[in-house]
């Protein structure tokens, strides 16, 4: 089996891409603002209930909550809230690989007392 080159492969990656929807980062979106931290960065502090939808509250380095629900980001990897609960808030993120093509995985910020 002959190898392929580096090029050839990349070259081939970009053709398939559009036969299959590949993940894709969008650049368009404003940025939120708790796009501006590392997960590392962010805690979660509880949860409201607000018009029967749960909400997170998530503290920054500095201190500041703020309340996110499903369909928010956070952290550096354009990561979209899937699901709250009262102990998590699950996100998919997007994470480029070495070949400068988008991975998706599913990350989590787990609740944490003081």
């Amino acid at each position: 089996m002959a190898k392929l080159s580096k090029s050839i492969k990349k070259s081939l990656l970009f053709a398939f891409s559009f036969a299959v929807e590949l993940p894709q980062a969008n650049f368009k979106r404003k940025k939120q603002a708790l796009e501006m931290y590392s997960l590392d960065n962010l805690v979660m502090r509880g949860t409201l209930l607000i018009n029967d939808e749960l909400w997170a509250l998530v503290q920054v380095s500095g201190g500041e909550l703020h309340k996110v629900r499903p369909g928010y980001y956070l952290g550096l990897n354009h990561g979209k809230v899937l699901e709250i609960t009262k102990a998590k808030i699950e996100l998919l993120e997007l994470a480029s690989d070495r070949d400068g093509c988008w991975q998706e995985r599913i990350t989590q910020v787990t609740l944490q007392s003081e």
